[in-house]
């Protein structure tokens, strides 16, 4: 069959036959009388194999190596293309993140542009030290970048240079709060931590709706973090869950010190921490460090419980109690 044919058949131009040709890829050897080449059936079937081929994207010079080494070679040149592809993509949302932070900083000046590039190549050095002075270095809130010091915060894996970031971002008060939302949904439980952590130390009624989505968190941390910071802000919501971090031993003494000063001496706390001590389902851990919560609590109807309990049959708990009491009463 004469290439215009074959052209006209497959609908793959004569051009782009040649191409194959000049590849190695498709090679008739046949010529007519006249000097024209003369494809085969073998060399349709193996057209038609290249075609296959490139309609999953491969390269013609993989195509050409896949021929060379025969069918049999076809998942390895798979697998190889799918890294190769990965690394590729990954590349490229590398890329498409640096843009978007420099764009997020709408550089004005060439002069301005050339100093967000140099902070995102600086805080992307592989040497932590270089990492360390790039955030130490941008702590002037006139020219700290806070969308690249949030970012990189938040993919940091040395936690000097983290605690570094985090003192530049709190100083400049330029954190990114769209990249903190946005990392508090990551699968990486390193990364919420350290969203969790930053938003903790800001203000501002986002930030409180932000806090207020973590109070039930299956992390630990991340939950109890959380939950401190919204009692530090004065949220009396936060009493049941300050109560249940006592239970369960998480920070239960920054709890319970945010416990008292929450409620007022005779407040219904006092009548929770009864109702939790005297719960079938309470450890002796937690019964414990709920009495020693009420030391936070003073006031007669915290009073009249730590007297009640002197005669509680856990004696450790007993003997707490008493010696609450008579701190109060030195007190």
């Amino acid at each position: 069959m004469l290439i215009g044919e074959v052209s006209r058949h497959t609908g793959i131009s004569a051009r782009m036959l040649r191409h194959y040709e000049e590849l190695g890829l498709v090679s008739p050897h046949a010529r007519t009388s006249g000097g024209y080449r003369d494809y085969s059936e073998e060399d349709l079937r193996q057209l038609l194999q290249v075609e296959a081929l490139r309609s999953l994207g491969l390269p013609l010079a993989h195509i050409a190596e896949l021929l060379a080494e025969g069918v049999g070679g076809l998942p390895t040149m798979i697998d190889r293309l799918i890294a190769e592809t990965r690394q590729r993509i990954n590349r490229d949302r590398e890329l498409l993140r640096r843009l978007q932070l420099v764009r997020k900083e709408q550089p004005e000046a060439t002069a301005e542009l050339l100093e967000v590039i140099d902070v995102l190549r600086q805080l992307r050095s592989g040497d932590p030290a270089v990492r360390h002075q790039a955030a130490l270095g941008h702590l002037d809130p006139a020219s700290a970048r806070g969308s690249a010091l949030t970012e990189a915060l938040l993919r940091e894996d040395n936690d000097d240079v983290a605690g570094a970031l985090q003192w530049a971002l709190e100083r400049s008060g330029s954190t990114d709060l769209g990249l903190l939302h946005k990392a508090l949904a990551a699968q990486n439980p390193r990364v919420r931590r350290r969203a969790a952590n930053l938003l903790t130390g800001m203000a501002g009624a986002d930030v409180d709706k932000l806090l207020e989505t973590l109070v039930d968190d299956a992390d630990d941390l991340i939950r109890s973090r959380a939950i401190l910071a919204l009692s530090r802000r004065g949220s009396k919501a936060m009493v049941p869950r300050l109560l249940g971090m006592i239970v369960e031993g998480l920070l239960d003494v920054e709890a319970a010190e945010l416990l008292g000063e929450l409620v007022p001496a005779d407040e219904k706390v006092v009548g929770e921490l009864e109702e939790l001590l005297a719960a079938p389902g309470t450890t002796p851990g937690a019964r414990l460090r709920l009495v020693q919560a009420l030391a936070e609590i003073p006031g007669p109807r915290s009073g009249r419980l730590l007297a009640a309990l002197i005669d509680d049959e856990d004696r450790v708990v007993a003997g707490t109690a008493r010696y609450i009491l008579g701190e109060h009463g030195n007190g």
